[in-house]
């Protein structure tokens, strides 16, 4: 598996890209997600996005990592 991805989600995935606001969060779909780091405002994040049947999981990508990784019930 090439460097960094450590899952087969990660590769086989939905990209899109967001940008941290001043509260730390990002949004996707409606929701918003808690950047569980300190991001300056404006710091571009990368969302992996996987859709499955039951749930929709959300990983957080920044720098070459995952910071956090979410499920949304479908």
């Amino acid at each position: 598996m090439p460097a960094p991805y450590t899952s087969t989600k990660d590769i086989f995935c939905l990209h899109e890209y967001r940008k941290v606001d001043g509260y730390n969060k990002v949004s996707w779909n409606n929701n918003k997600i808690e950047v569980p780091v300190f991001l300056s405002p404006g710091t571009e994040i990368e969302l992996h996005i996987i859709p499955e049947e039951l749930y929709t999981e959300v990983r957080l990508w920044y720098k070459d990592r995952v910071l956090k990784v979410i499920k949304y019930k479908n």
